[in-house]
């Protein structure tokens, strides 16, 4: 076999070889560490697991408007001076036969703060450019935080749009469910608190 022959055969898979290894690279663009220090560079990182009771999920469902994968849920709380100053989560999903993984970042309001990308995997044409992810910072969950609504489509990439937006909206559907029970268990210690002041000090 000529040299000739030996090129023609290894050129190309060389070519298919590299262009593989750079889809790989480029679909992997940042660790879940390196996110949340952009979110909350100050911050430590407190990282929760929490089942969702039936109520508690179906409230999500219903605030976000489409059904959940799991009622496992994974809050990253930074917390700061003390205080939590904002939430993170996470969010893996389909976007066309492949997947995408954001990170959602809310503030201490529970509104979008940043959103970053950790992982494309359709093909890089149909990745949503910065200028169109801008548009969820300061958002919340309201019913007109939809496509054509509040967020503008992203032409050649629908089905981008849709998955990101349903990882904004479910982030933002848990956080909310979450914060309330948070609320209303810091509620109750306060009343057991002041019932039990109550009887060890009862007033003349």
């Amino acid at each position: 076999m000529s040299s000739s022959s030996i090129l023609a055969r290894i050129v190309p898979a060389l070519l298919a070889c590299l262009t593989l290894l750079g889809q790989a690279a480029a679909s992997q663009t940042l660790q879940p560490k390196e996110a949340l220090q952009l979110a909350f560079p100050q911050a430590t990182i407190e990282r929760c697991s929490i089942t969702l009771d039936k109520k508690q999920r179906a409230r999500v469902e219903e605030l976000a408007g489409h059904k959940l994968a799991s009622a496992r849920v994974r809050p990253y709380r930074a917390m700061l001076d003390g205080k939590c100053v904002g939430t993170a989560y996470f969010d893996t999903r389909k976007v066309r036969t492949k997947a995408q993984t954001l990170m959602i970042a809310l503030d201490a309001a529970g509104k979008v703060k940043r959103i970053e990308v950790l992982r494309f995997d359709e093909p890089r044409e149909y990745r949503a450019p910065a200028k169109w992810m801008a548009q969820f910072p300061g958002k919340s969950l309201s019913g007109t935080l939809k496509i054509k609504g509040e967020i503008r489509n992203l032409t050649g990439a629908t089905l981008t749009a849709r998955a990101t937006l349903d990882a904004v909206r479910e982030a933002l559907a848990v956080h909310q469910v979450l914060e309330a029970e948070r609320a209303k268990k810091a509620k109750e210690r306060e009343e057991r608190k002041k019932r039990k002041e109550e009887t060890e000090d009862p007033q003349p």
